[in-house]
């Protein structure tokens, strides 16, 4: 296998989801050399892609993820493949998606039409308390989206239930095809509020009878350093306020 290939499939590899020190294990590697030679490799690719004349020998696909598994900086281009759900509010939820491009070369050869004459939507499921299988959702909103779009926002929907959420297509024959599958994402009850309410003064210490209820009954008692504590430390002997 020639070098460029074998690291391509490596990229591949990761763009799947495998990290890097599994990756190296599997070649006798420490991740220091799995990365010192993927930075290498990289750079060689780099300077083929300088010297190229004519038409790109190499595709924009391999070229942005090599570039992307040597950048330490985070940045949502070209992670792996995943659509990813989060609640905004109780009424709002929020979802952003990447499909690596050899993904969408796949579902295009597969549906035999380019990414961008795909019919592309998203079906956000109520799924609470359920096993989902794909089908019975407790109710579904479905929209549709452009081939270019990464994110989107489902409003109005249900305080204190369970979304997820399907990225995908329609066959010929009318059947929802899922490209990406989402997280489960709960939005918050919508008196969420309540959950921030200020503490009541606590009496911890009491003297007195046990009552009937097996509570103590009587007035609170300090401890003996309660004068003698700033906060911060306890003061010295004689110093007491």
């Amino acid at each position: 296998m020639e070098e460029t290939d074998f690291w391509l499939q490596i990229i591949r590899r990761l763009d799947q989801g495998e990290n890097q020190a599994a990756i190296a294990q599997s070649f006798g590697w420490t991740r220091g050399q799995f990365r010192y030679r993927l930075r290498r490799f990289r750079e060689r690719y780099q300077e083929r892609l300088e010297a190229a004349a004519g038409p790109e020998p190499i595709s924009a696909l391999e070229r942005k993820h090599v570039r992307f598994w040597m950048d330490e900086s985070w940045t949502r281009e070209g992670l792996p493949n995943r659509v990813v759900l989060m609640a905004k509010d109780p009424w709002t939820v929020f979802a952003y998606w990447t499909v690596a491009q050899w993904r969408k070369d796949m579902v295009s050869r597969h549906f035999e039409k380019s990414w961008s004459h795909l019919p592309l939507f998203l079906r956000l499921h109520d799924v609470t308390d359920l096993l989902f299988d794909g089908e019975h959702a407790h109710s579904r909103q479905e929209l549709s989206v452009h081939p270019d779009a990464d994110h989107w926002y489902f409003r109005h929907v249900t305080p204190g239930r369970q979304y997820l959420l399907d990225f995908g297509t329609y066959t010929d024959e009318g059947v929802f095809f899922t490209i990406l599958r989402s997280n489960v994402a709960g939005t918050p009850s919508h008196n969420v509020h309540d959950a921030f309410q200020r503490f009541g003064p606590v009496t911890a210490l009491y003297v007195g009878s046990e009552g009937r209820n097996g509570y103590y009954q009587g007035v609170s008692k300090e401890p003996k350093w309660a004068n003698r504590f700033t906060g911060y430390s306890l003061v010295e002997e004689g110093e007491e306020k």
